[in-house]
């Protein structure tokens, strides 16, 4: 047996001898009873001897029928306990022995929740270890009554009552001290005194069934209501458990002795305030416990109580012990003296209820699953009583009994978290005080340090002033010496600086000291220091002279408004012209400095200036007025500049900063040498940052150049790296995010070199990651220092500064320490200062600190803070001290968030939301570190119309990327809205617009895009019609997206016309793909002129015609062939008796449709130079010539019989008439209706009803999968209509597309594919098991085919899908990927792979919705690693199918010609591979309202174009067999049963890899090695082991068996 508490071992309950007193057992004895274990050394003091134990029972005649005495080993450092077990009820023991064969055993060690244990009825007894898990039954007892632990019995009954009795002797060390020498005789007195009161036990028991429970219930229901029983208390831990995570066990201990003076200041208070000094232990305590968890207010802690509350009960012995939670609720603001009578309350209302079972109060809080509060200890300990119990009233009451014994100097055993216990020598009437701490948690040095603090707030209330304990608590402080001194030092910031002045006129020295060097760079333009200075000048005369300024955004502009003596206020052209107007209005500017190319978003009554007309209506050359100039009278407390930022009210703060706010600031930058005079400075943040201002000034007033980038240039990472690297940029601050994205790219692209000349790499906004830390150290060439800034707005750019060392390996980034001339201090909610590692809110004090918020005065107190005579801003940030004096950030005490350096109040999104009249209530929250999601309470609101609300009002970085609405929000017992019960957004129900259903990828290009946004968006689906920006999407995902891009499609260095503004004005899926599909044509020159109609009727064929009627003329040519090799049919059924077609109206649509489609009336022929010509025929001559006498054929059936039907079918598709190609005949309709003999006169011989059957077949040079779609719905607008389809002369149509096709430039697609089949043996077919080879000299086909099918269950299906979108496959890759590892296996190992796949080629939006032949056949090669496990070969493929993709137009032909080889003597098309989904419209057809039902022709007309053949087909829409495969292969080289075998070995190694179920089948892990995957099937492996292990029955000695095994395959060949 275990104990995961006490650590009792396994060493158990065992007896090995029994005493019988006659013939009657009286007493089985156990021996290590006959050694007290109280004594480590066993000595002879405490030998109890048999005889003693014999005497003691025959004494006592009523007990002695049936005792059993048991005692048992635990570990040597814990305590063993004996305990006895009485049976009462029956004087025959015989009786008692057959009512109870189970002996009951109650392991436990110095546990008093044991008295609470209950079982019921045929219920084992169970082991409880205080509230934890149950640690082992014992068996069921037999009994029909419930069964209570302890003295409580339930039954009431005499006769059936069971009653057991135990025993706990407590044993501490001053217990031991003190009474080790009386334990014997203390022992052997309690167990005869137990055995004396037999009757007053029974007794007890019974009164304590009566005692009130209900009463007992509610009040511990109020007591424990809206406390968190989970939750643990914050001590300040150095580390922390996982939830799975056992204890060691390990502990340390830490002993303060109080003195004799503080020990009697203590005891002194005690006696002349008249107080029980257990009180006062418990108000230190919980006052303690206060500070020591930064101002935790409700804190609960276990207590034992041994309460007697009735007087039968006051004589009794018995187990009467109970844990019970004593919780305090302290107010921060009472004074010591009064939390003390709070804790009198407490304790007195307490102990009333102290016998409702601990088990019970935890069974009301059934969702807690262990009680934390029971982990903390505390207790008060005197050598006054033995057993350490506090006398209160009637009752008493002692702290949870500490089980933690010292193991060695540095060591103890403990097993709670944290213990502190107070004891009080009565002989030298002084204190002590001991401190216990897991080693799973806490440092030697902490608990250190806890009792000096204890020690400390003693000495607070005690020993100093006299009206200490009439002070509030939260002054009381643990704040030890060496922290203040360290808190001194970290604020010794005091540095000296030039008198402050102006912004310009530092400039302006600047200018002085080096005019000719450059001061503003953009691309090739620049400014020197002199002409910056003259065109601000210009400008700054022309604002004296004609208006007041206030905002800008360009270099010239914002210095010209400085000089001016204006006031610099930045607008983002990004915002909604709603939010720009209230900017505008709350400045109340009436003046605005813009670029022409932002005007539209102002309206006309503002005054509106365009700094470019300004400066071409004034000569560089003419004169500046300067003395104009210098009459402007601006000092260093004016303000420079207004920042808006967030506001949680819903309107944005205008924060004001001084000139000497920004000088300051950045003199202390220069001061560190972050920056100098000698850098390159590039501009990157946005006007909306405070950042960007000290970029523009900071760079312009201290001599460095200042780099600015074109629009978007920060995210165009290719246009970046290169201005980083060609302007030598040397100070660079970017927020992390951006910043993580620059190396990554960097790393990707291989532009490490970008980073060469850093000097300065800065960083802030938001949190560094030691992740991003190692990011760069890995990606940069050259050593440099990499800052971490912090620092609100509010305090001027910067306030804390942190070298980050890259090589090292932190646990965290800290944001530093003050700057020059700037105070951190960090406070508790009560202005108090905080320990060191613990939490606190930071406030800001010096030269950074801001003027207010423009027009709230309001705002502007609540922020501002006096402390020591000096004003601090109070940033609402939480951070946190160590003890180097560097300050790490936590989080907010609010809801402000940072996103991508962003600021961001979320009430601002709140009111702005709220503002909808339909709304009642929203909450919005970040969710995943990147998201920003609206909870909105309405039934009267979609999400597109909030989405366009938030447009409309706020800038693009605060509008919310999901929307979610509820009926009803959940409250909390406070009827607050309960942020935590908000449903988390779930991305599968978000991604569709409008609430349409999600599209999912078409092509290629969509897969792989598909593909690339799920990577970055962190998502498994997203519709492609979803725009980005609405699911998270922004600038730097964007950025990610397009570099992306660049590497997949290989755009990087052939296309420079794809750029990412593009992107960002076309943000789906779909858009992306045509964007990318456009650059890839280009590329290609596909696309160098747009595609038309040439007005043409004859052309070369296209090259997909070419190679159908080439085939169809060589390899299918002869007498064995099977006519029409190259048919597509496809037969429909009308299924219900209430429909009809009309054969006329048929008629007119299948016309229609050939008039519509030229392609469907091209005829194709060799002309005299062997060129195959295709020419579109005059509608007329087909229709009056073709259709009228053999288009549309009506067959009478006589015979309805399936297999006749099916005789009927192939002999139309038999027929060697049945398309003339040269003369435009490649469509055929026959009609088999039942025989028409048995209609009535009353019936229209021209409607088809149930059963009848349509026929459609059309040539495959006309005709590819992708057009059935085409033709179905064109057939079913035309026969609804009665009008012919319209026909637009200028219709791009096939015979133009090949015209295109032919003309363009496929060099590059040449050299792809020279370099795909380079060194590949083509010739050189796969090792496949035929039953017959080709003829070396005649390639004539038949045709005929042999086929297998295999329908997967929708579990594999489920696999299947499921492993496709996890991996972000196409169907078509999976299937080619498990193709590849089958032929691998089947091929007997061949790793060179190389067989065909067939391409859709619909590679331009004008051939989506064209009848014709499209399909290319292009070789796929793979040479597979044997040792690759089939993730590794999904891979590869993928990798092999996206190179492929744009250069799939390239034909077969050309392939072929480049190799010199011929369609006949080319291995890789002996083997082919196609993936069919069945789209959504598939091939339905329905005619009028009439649905068609389809029939398959697999078993009817199956022809064998090639040596093998595997389909996989999809039917989403089916509900079964929605996943299929078909093998078809040529009868010339298999037979049918080997087909047949193929197709099983196929479907188990399917099942091997994608099965999911348990199965006798074995599963194969997909990272192992596909050499694992087997083709033996079970019942071949069980015939092998028969044959090769065991002689069979009926072979004799005279042979012998012979197993070859070829690969997979089994011969057995008897000699």
């Amino acid at each position: 047996m275990t104990d995961s508490k006490y650590g009792v071992d396994e060493k158990g309950l065992f007896a090995v001898k029994k005493i019988y007193k006659g013939e009657e057992l009286i007493y089985e004895y156990d021996p290590l009873v006959e050694e007290w274990p109280f004594y480590p050394d066993n000595d002879q003091r405490g030998k109890y001897s048999q005889a003693e134990l014999f005497k003691l029972i025959e004494n006592n005649p009523k007990l002695s029928k049936l005792i059993h005495y048991h005692a048992y080993m635990v570990d040597d450092n814990l305590f063993n306990v004996p305990f006895k077990y009485a049976v009462m009820d029956s004087d025959n023991v015989d009786d008692c022995e057959m009512r109870f064969p189970h002996t009951l055993f109650i392991n436990h060690s110095c546990d008093p929740n044991i008295g609470f244990i209950e079982g019921t009825t045929c219920c084992a007894l169970r082991d409880v270890d205080i509230g934890e898990e149950i640690t082992r039954n014992y068996g069921c007892l037999l009994t029909e009554n419930s069964l209570q632990v302890g003295i409580k019995c339930q039954c009431g009954s005499t006769e059936k009552c069971q009653q057991i009795l135990r025993m706990d002797f407590y044993k501490d060390p001053i217990w031991r001290q003190e009474n080790e020498r009386y334990c014997f005789p203390y022992v052997k007195k309690k167990i005869q005194e137990l055995l004396r009161n037999n009757e007053t036990i029974a007794k007890t028991a019974t009164i304590e069934q009566h005692m009130s429970m209900p009463d007992a219930s509610m009040f511990w229901l109020d007591v424990l209501h809206g406390y968190k029983l989970n939750r643990s208390l914050p001590l300040p831990f150095d580390r922390y458990r996982l939830v799975d995570e056992d204890r060691t066990g390990r502990g340390i201990s830490v002993s303060v002795d109080f003195g004799e003076d503080l020990s009697h200041y203590f005891l002194h208070y005690a006696s002349s305030m008249n107080i029980k000094l257990e009180h006062l232990v418990f108000a230190i305590y919980y006052a303690f416990m206060f500070k020591l968890t930064n101002g935790e207010t409700d804190l609960c802690i276990a207590v034992n109580t041994d309460s007697q509350p009735i007087d039968e009960f006051k004589t009794a012995m018995g187990l009467f012990e109970n844990i019970v939670p004593l919780r305090c609720q302290l107010d921060p603001h009472w004074s010591f003296r009064r939390l003390i009578e709070h804790i009198c309350e407490i304790i007195t209302s307490t102990m009333k209820y102290s016998y409702f079972p601990l088990k019970r109060i935890l069974a009301q809080h059934s969702n807690t699953s262990k009680p934390a509060f029971l982990d903390i200890l505390f207790e008060f300990l005197s050598n006054e009583n033995v057993e350490n119990k506090v006398l209160f009233d009637d009752s008493r009451l002692r702290a949870m009994s500490m089980t933690s014994i010292r193991s060695n100097d540095e060591e103890i055993m403990s097993n709670f978290d944290f213990s502190l216990s107070m004891q009080h020598n009565s002989k030298t009437n002084q204190l002590s005080c001991t401190i216990n701490g897991s080693l799973d948690l806490f440092n030697r040095n902490t608990i250190e340090k806890i009792g000096q603090r204890f020690h400390s707030i003693c000495k607070q209330l005690f020993a100093s002033a006299q009206d200490q304990p009439n002070q509030s608590i939260y002054e009381l402080s643990l704040i030890m010496p060496d922290q203040r001194l360290l808190m001194q030092s970290m604020n010794n910031t005091q540095v000296s600086f030039p008198s402050s002045t102006c912004i310009h006129q530092v400039f302006v020295c600047q200018v002085m000291k080096h005019p000719q060097k450059l001061a503003v760079e953009l691309d090739e333009q620049s400014l020197t220091y002199a002409e910056l200075l003259h065109y601000a000048q210009v400008l700054s005369l022309h604002f004296i002279n004609k208006y007041v300024v206030v905002p800008g955004e360009i270099v010239i502009g914002i210095m010209a408004i400085e000089m001016s003596g204006g006031v610099y206020c930045p607008l983002s052209p990004k915002d909604p012209q709603h939010r720009l107007y209230a900017l505008i209005q709350q400045t109340q500017s009436r003046l605005v400095l813009l670029h022409w190319l932002t005007k539209m978003k102002f309206n006309n009554d503002m005054l509106l200036i365009d700094i470019q007309s300004v400066l071409m209506n004034n000569d560089i050359k003419s004169q500046v007025n300067a003395d104009q100039l210098s009459s402007i009278t601006v000092t260093s407390n004016n303000i420079a500049y207004i920042i808006f930022t967030s506001g949680s009210t819903g309107i944005p703060k205008a924060i004001q900063a001084r000139h000497e706010n920004l000088i300051h600031c950045m003199n202390a930058l220069v001061k560190i040498d972050v920056l100098n005079k000698d850098d390159n400075v590039v501009q990157i943040a946005r006007c909306s940052f405070d950042i960007h201002v000290q970029e523009i000034f900071g760079a312009l007033m201290h001599g460095a150049t200042l780099v600015m980038l074109h629009p978007r240039g920060t995210i165009d990472f290719d246009y970046l790296s290169n201005i980083v690297q060609m302007k030598q940029i040397t100070y660079i601050l970017m927020v992390p995010s951006l910043l993580r994205s620059f190396f990554t790219l960097a790393a990707q692209s291989g532009k490490t070199a970008a980073s060469k000349y850093f000097r300065s790499l800065c960083t802030g906004g938001e949190s560094v990651t030691v992740q991003l830390s190692t990011l760069i150290a890995n990606n940069s060439v050259s050593e440099y220092n990499v800052w971490n800034y912090y620092g609100p707005a509010e305090i001027t750019i910067t306030c804390t500064l942190h070298h980050i060392d890259v090589k090292a390996n932190p646990k965290s980034i800290p944001i530093g320490r003050s700057l020059p001339n700037y105070r951190c201090i960090i406070l508790s909610e009560f202005l108090q200062s905080i320990l060191i590692n613990q939490e606190g809110e930071l406030f800001v004090g010096g030269v950074g600190v801001f003027t207010g918020y423009l027009g709230r005065n309001d705002l502007t107190a609540q922020a501002l803070v006096e402390i020591d005579d000096e004003l601090f801003y109070r940033t609402g940030d939480l951070v946190t001290i160590d003890n180097n004096g560097l300050l790490h950030h936590q989080g907010r005490k609010d809801h402000q968030i940072k996103l991508r350096g962003q600021r961001i109040e979320l009430g601002e999104i709140e009111r702005c939301l709220l503002n909808i009249p339909s709304i009642s209530a929203c909450v919005v929250i970040k969710w995943n570190d990147d998201y920003l999601v609206a909870y909105v309470q309405s039934s009267h609101v979609n999400e597109e119309q909030l989405h366009q609300h938030c447009q409309s009002h706020l800038p693009p970085h605060m509008i919310p990327s999901f929307f979610i609405i509820l009926d009803k929000f959940p409250l909390n017992q406070n009827g607050k809205i309960d942020r935590k019960l908000l449903p988390p957004p779930h991305f599968s129900s978000m991604h569709l617009t409008n609430s349409i259903e999600l599209l999912l990828p078409t092509n290629d290009i969509e897969v792989s895009i598909h593909h690339i946004w799920c990577d970055i968006l962190k998502q498994n689906q997203i519709s492609t019609d979803t725009n980005i920006f609405t699911i998270g999407g922004h600038s730097l995902l964007m950025m990610q997206l397009f570099h992306r891009y660049m590497i997949e499609f290989h755009l990087e260095q052939k296309q420079s016309s794809f750029s990412i503004s593009n992107l960002f004005q076309h943000p789906t899926i779909v858009h992306h793909a045509q964007l990318i599909q456009q650059s890839i044509s280009i590329i290609h020159t596909l696309d160098n002129y747009s595609w038309s109609s040439l007005h043409l009727i004859q052309a070369r064929a296209s090259f997909a015609q070419e190679r159908i009627y080439l085939d169809e003329q060589i390899r299918f040519s002869s007498e064995i062939t099977m006519n029409n090799m190259y048919a597509c049919p496809f037969l429909y059924r009308i299924s219900s008796m209430n429909d009809h077609i009309s054969i006329t109206r048929l008629y007119h649509a299948f016309q229609s449709i050939i008039t519509k489609h030229s392609s469907l009336r091209t005829a194709l022929y060799l002309d005299t130079n062997n060129t195959i010509i295709q020419h579109c025929l005059d509608a007329n001559i087909i229709l009056n010539d073709y259709m009228k006498s053999d288009g549309l054929t009506v067959v009478n059936l006589h015979n309805v019989d399936r297999c006749h039907i099916n005789e009927i079918i192939e002999e139309i598709l038999n027929q060697a008439d049945l398309f003339n190609l040269s003369r435009g005949h490649v469509i055929k309709c026959h009609i088999l209706r039942r025989d028409q003999l048995n209609l009535s006169f009353t019936q229209n011989s021209d409607l088809l009803t149930k059963d009848d059957l349509i026929l459609f077949t059309i040539h495959h040079a006309y005709f590819d999968g992708a057009s059935t779609s085409i033709f179905l719905r064109a057939l079913s607008l035309a026969y609804q209509s009665h009008d012919s389809l319209s026909v637009d002369d200028n219709l791009f149509n096939y015979i133009d597309y090949s015209v295109h096709e032919h003309i363009m430039d496929m060099s590059l697609s040449r050299q792809f594919w020279l370099s795909q089949l380079d060194g590949y043996d083509i010739e050189c077919s796969l090792s496949l098991p035929v039953d017959r080879q080709h003829s070396s000299t005649n390639k004539q086909r038949s045709g005929l085919a042999s086929t297998a099918e295999i329908n997967f269950d929708n579990e594999l299906c489920t696999s299947f899908l499921n492993y496709t979108s996890s991996h972000h496959l196409t169907l078509f890759q999976l299937g080619l990927s498990i193709f590849y590892v089958f032929l691998f296996k089947l091929s007997h190992g061949e790793t060179d792979l190389c067989i065909s796949s067939i391409n859709a080629n619909r590679y331009r939006s004008e051939l989506v919705n064209m009848i014709g032949m499209f399909v290319s056949t292009l070789p796929c090669c793979v040479e597979i690693d044997s040792h690759w496990s089939f993730d590794e070969v999904v891979k590869n493929v993928r990798e092999k199918c996206l190179s492929i993709l744009e250069h799939s137009h390239y034909p077969l032909q050309h392939i072929l010609s480049d190799l010199h080889l011929t369609q006949s003597n080319v291995s890789f098309l002996e083997t082919m591979f196609d993936f069919v989904i069945i789209s959504n419209e598939g091939n339905n057809l329905s005619l009028n309202g009439v649905n068609l039902e389809q029939v398959s022709l697999n078993e009817t007309y199956e022809m064998a174009k090639f040596d093998s053949l595997l389909r996989f087909e999809y039917n989403p829409l089916s509900d079964n067999k929605r996943l299929s495969c078909r093998f078809v292969c040529s009868r010339d080289l298999y037979e049918k049963s080997t087909i047949s075998q193929i197709a099983q070995r196929f479907q188990y190694m399917c099942e091997q890899l994608f099965q999911t179920q348990p199965s006798n089948i074995p599963m194969n892990d997909m990272s192992s090695s596909i050499n694992k995957v087997s083709l033996i099937l079970p019942e071949e492996a069980e015939e092998m082991e028969l044959v090769a292990f065991h002689r069979l029955d009926n072979i004799v000695n005279e042979g012998k068996i012979i197993c070859v095994l070829f690969y997979r395959f089994i011969e057995v060949v008897v000699s």
